[in-house]
């Protein structure tokens, strides 16, 4: 097994509201290593992007991590970002791990030009000179492929496209050579071209310099060409996780399986395109079994009550299901 960079330990995120709790994410563990892309995917809703965001303490009020931890490898440090006082998290967030966001439109400020957004990482994290600065964010506009880039320093967010403004976040990102870089849905709001430039763009950045990356995405065919292993999650929890070939050549839990049979070029021409019934359940009501089996084909009473634990169902491959053969873990 290779070292870990990053440890989630049954990660626990709850928004607490007036009429009740929202259990986000309900007890999710997984690791990323050095130089890996660990994929997360699932539905609109089951968690991921919480997830993402508790990773690096920005989840905002009402909303609170309650239970778990998030442990980075630092050389021969291991730090819990849990109990990490602000002050010292700062010197980690855009340092150490770095975030692009889903809609750059709503991230970037619209009162300051791409420099100025730009320079500010490279200012305290790197402490950069004003000439080092504008050298620096000139290579780093001219990496992700954008044209001109000392003219496009003076632009502003609303003067560049939305693939344009997505390779601006990718920058920012990477300006501090982060460990690991937490992508959250990317290429959502784009075309399938510039989509397919973007995922290209950021599997040469993870590879020239063996980043790990924590890759977010309801889209299986985007996981399937970026990541190295995936995370399934749904209602808040993970229900299987296995290298990515494994996950699609056998997967062994029957919501992956479903995820699988609605992608579009899995389904036979002339064919309905297969769905998932049902709706996902309200992660503000207490979910007793399988939170899958209102929707599963494949339930059977046992599915409805008590833990379902994740079980060891191949190498590196485990699944929470009834089903499974394996042992719990």
């Amino acid at each position: 097994m290779t070292t870990p960079l990053l440890e989630v330990k049954n990660l626990k995120t709850q928004f607490k509201l007036s009429q009740n709790t929202v259990y986000a994410v309900n007890g999710v563990s997984f690791r990323v290593d050095k130089g890996e892309v660990l994929g997360i995917v699932g539905e609109s809703g089951c968690g991921k992007s919480v997830s993402a965001l508790s990773v690096m303490r920005l989840i905002d009020e009402p909303g609170r991590i309650v239970g778990g931890e998030i442990l980075l490898h630092d050389g021969g440090e291991i730090i819990d970002l849990v109990k990490l006082p602000g002050s010292k998290l700062e010197k980690i967030r855009g340092n150490k791990i770095s975030m692009i966001f889903q809609d750059p439109m709503t991230c970037l400020n619209p009162v300051y030009s791409i420099g100025f957004q730009l320079a500010e990482p490279l200012r305290i994290h790197r402490h950069l000179s004003d000439d080092e600065v504008k050298k620096e964010s000139i290579r780093l506009l001219s990496r992700v492929g954008i044209p001109e880039p000392e003219r496009r320093l003076k632009d502003f967010p609303h003067q560049l496209s939305g693939g344009m403004r997505q390779r601006v976040m990718i920058a920012m990102a990477v300006a501090c050579r982060p460990n690991l870089l937490i992508a959250d849905e990317p290429t959502t709001a784009l075309d399938v071209t510039v989509q397919a430039q973007i995922l290209e763009l950021l599997k040469n950045l993870q590879m020239q310099h063996q980043t790990a990356m924590l890759f977010i995405t309801h889209d299986m065919g985007v996981i399937a060409r970026i990541a190295d292993r995936v995370a399934v999650m749904y209602a808040g929890r993970i229900v299987e996780m296995a290298p990515t070939k494994r996950l699609f050549s056998s997967p062994a839990h029957p919501y992956t399986q479903a995820l699988q049979r609605s992608i579009p070029a899995s389904n036979p021409k002339g064919y309905p395109l297969e769905v998932i019934p049902g709706n996902p359940p309200d992660l503000a009501e207490p979910i007793e079994g399988c939170p899958f089996a209102a929707r599963c084909n494949l339930v059977e009473q046992r599915c409805l009550s008590g833990e379902i634990p994740l079980k060891q169902v191949g190498l590196e491959h485990v699944a929470a299901c009834v089903r499974a053969q394996g042992e719990a873990i």
